[in-house]
């Protein structure tokens, strides 16, 4: 597997921590996820170059920054001959779904989560996952769980990368 590149580029909650444990399963050495999560800063102003430097370090990746968008572009740019896999849920509706219950479970959150309750969320550090949102467009809305802009949101990265 020495030379092999496989990015995971599914959006989170379409099973990307499965593949990961099945990957290392089959001996690929994985990519360490908060190594790859503290890459935000230069990864959200288009600094590829700490991304480039962590892909070194392992053969296979998943989730940030693998599964956002511009991500998959850049990466079969760099990385023609790697391979790239969309892992996707059965509907839009049922990922909106799996992210709501997770959000809900992993950040404590009740039915009406506001803007307040994103930008405090302290997973990494504070004002993470935050960031990450107004970088995949999904501030654009009055409430957090905006279905509609979600879901199109999902349809739309899987269509740009099909």
């Amino acid at each position: 597997h020495d030379s092999e590149k496989i990015f995971l580029i599914g959006r989170n909650k379409t099973g990307t921590t499965s593949m990961k444990i099945l990957m290392n399963s089959l001996g690929y050495k994985v990519g360490n996820q908060r190594i790859a999560e503290k890459l935000q800063k230069s990864f959200l102003s288009k600094n590829y170059r700490p991304l480039y430097r962590y892909i070194n370090s392992a053969e296979f990746f998943q989730d940030f920054p693998f599964s956002y968008p511009p991500t998959y572009k850049v990466l079969h740019d760099k990385y023609p001959n790697a391979k790239f896999i969309l892992t996707v849920r059965n509907s839009s509706k049922e990922w909106f779904e799996s992210l709501v219950r997770f959000h809900k479970k992993m950040f404590n959150f009740s039915n009406d989560v506001q803007w307040n309750d994103i930008a405090n969320i302290s997973y990494n550090k504070k004002g993470w996952m935050y960031k990450n949102w107004i970088h995949l467009g999904w501030s654009l809305s009055n409430e957090p769980y905006n279905e509609t802009l979600l879901r199109n949101h999902y349809e739309d990265y899987n269509k740009g990368v099909e």
